[in-house]
């Protein structure tokens, strides 16, 4: 086997330590608006530039890359495009030397003046809770329109048998459009122990996203690990499985490599 068909074995392998997406799509973003997305690399760039519109940003942090898109007021209505361009090394000789290449990400934008108010609820759950903790409600909220949200939680708290406890509703922090907000709540409380229904609803200027019925428990005292939990605690960032992939690739093809090469030498 040659070193040549090595290489191209392992630039096969590492087209996926540049980015997770080929390419990236913005719809219905508003003149003067904002949306952005985040993928996940699975290497360290060397350097990273936006081609296109000046108005399209990428930021690293870790191995996330943000691209925003903040177009000005005086845009007009139609699709733009953009690219990231990104730097990153390739290892040419197996433990030796390594050769810089560059991928580029299309960026496709398409600007209207309509106006689109649309969020999804991706999780809504009450959680157990003592009698001196407050009740702790999970959610993720998805913008998916084009206008910031603010929604509001409203939790009506039954005995079970339908006795109305307690009534409470909090605001969430604004959401711009295309974010994602995960958060964990407090509610104060003065329930004793016991098992309760709580109907759960989510609303955005007057619009019901979602409403749900769910039963939860006051018990004596928790665990620690689930008293320690905070308000917002940031989702966590999963390790990228390809990067892994990519190093058991390279070490295979090392062995393959020196294998074939002790061969070469016995058969010679």
């Amino acid at each position: 086997m040659s070193k040549r068909f090595f290489l191209i074995l392992l630039l096969i392998f590492a087209v996926n330590i540049a980015h997770a997406e080929q390419e990236i799509y913005f719809t219905n973003v508003l003149p003067g608006g904002y949306a952005e997305k985040t993928i996940e690399l699975n290497s360290t760039p060397v350097n990273i530039t936006v081609e296109g519109q000046d108005w399209v940003k990428a930021d690293v942090q870790d191995l996330n890359l943000k691209i925003i898109v903040s177009p000005p007021d005086s845009s007009v209505p139609g699709n733009y495009t953009s690219s990231i361009k990104i730097n990153y090394y390739v290892i040419d000789k197996p433990m030796t030397t390594s050769v810089q290449q560059t991928a580029k990400i299309p960026v496709f934008i398409g600007i209207t003046t309509d106006r689109v108010e649309q969020a999804r609820v991706a999780e809504l759950e009450v959680m157990d809770s003592d009698e001196k903790s407050p009740i702790r409600v999970t959610m993720s909220i998805e913008n998916n329109g084009n206008l910031p949200i603010e929604p509001e939680i409203g939790l009506v708290i039954f005995s079970m048998n339908s006795q109305e406890i307690l009534n409470y509703s909090l605001k969430v922090p604004s959401i711009n459009a295309t974010q994602t907000w995960e958060g964990l709540v407090a509610i104060p409380h003065n329930l004793s122990k016991g098992r309760y229904l709580a109907n759960l609803t989510l609303s955005s200027n007057g619009v019901l996203l979602r409403r749900q019925l769910s039963e939860f428990n006051i018990v004596d005292k928790l665990p620690e690990a689930e008293t320690n939990k905070t308000l917002n605690d940031p989702p966590a960032v999963p390790l990228s499985t390809s990067f892994f992939l990519l190093v058991w690739a390279i070490i295979a093809i090392v062995i393959i490599w020196s294998f074939a090469k002790r061969i070469s030498r016995i058969r010679n």
